[in-house]
């Protein structure tokens, strides 16, 4: 087993993760927040690669069933139901609902990681509920960071160490790129310190100026949850 991590979507060549398992990962906003959806009862979700489409899904599908999540650089975006913090996916609000989704870091990672063997979502929130699928799988991985303006996120990064740490304790002794080796060191060297590692991060201080300090402590709690949402036919569901 090969661990390669990419850094953002703009790293990745399709040919280099077409047989690999793809994880991706946008621990701040995407893949926590819709991880925590699914626990609240979200049947599913379909990404779209521009906010102005999400309207044209609606139009095929059950209105009634139908949500549309998600934002454009931290911003809400006119027209949509939800914007992209967990506090907006209540179970009163996301049970048995369907979602079209836009952001615009995690869609275009999403986007090319549903070109890999197979993907799935990560983040802190279920690192060995990911570890255990990858193992039990045994196929080369790639880690895809959704990063942020398509550029390195640390949380996205220390992220994947994570994943790494929790296929280490399921006594796997994987294959590490040069990247991936990095980001497991440093995982093991602030794992028990992440809020402090993470005040470096861009993403960390936006969320700070929008008063989103819950979201930060949701996203930064590990293992809370035993779901991986997986890719099938271009929608991600829990099955």
């Amino acid at each position: 087993m090969k661990i390669d991590i990419y850094s953002s979507h703009r790293n990745i060549n399709i040919s280099d993760i077409k047989n690999k398992n793809v994880v991706c990962i946008d621990v701040f906003r995407t893949t926590s927040t819709l991880i925590g959806a699914f626990n609240n009862g979200l049947k599913r979700f379909l990404v779209v690669d521009d906010p102005i489409k999400a309207p044209d899904y609606t139009d095929d599908l059950d209105n009634d069933r139908i949500l549309m999540g998600g934002v454009d650089n931290f911003n809400f975006i006119t027209g949509f139901d939800i914007g992209d913090s967990i506090l907006d996916y209540s179970s009163n609000t996301v049970k048995g609902k369907e979602l079209i989704y836009y952001n615009s870091d995690s869609s275009p990672a999403i986007k090319k990681g549903s070109r890999g063997k197979r993907m799935f979502l990560g983040g802190f929130v279920n690192m060995h509920a990911v570890a255990k699928k990858l193992v039990k799988l045994d196929d080369d991985i790639a880690i895809v960071c959704s990063g942020t303006n398509g550029n390195f996120s640390l949380e996205d990064g220390l992220a994947a160490g994570g994943i790494i740490k929790e296929i280490r304790l399921l006594k796997k002794r994987p294959d590490l790129s040069e990247y991936a080796f990095v980001m497991d060191k440093m995982y093991a060297a602030y794992h028990s310190k992440l809020l402090s590692a993470l005040k470096k991060s861009v993403t960390y201080e936006k969320l700070i100026s929008l008063g989103c300090e819950n979201d930060i402590e949701y996203a930064l709690t590990l293992n809370q949850f035993d779901i991986v949402p997986t890719y099938y036919d271009n929608w991600v569901t829990v099955k």
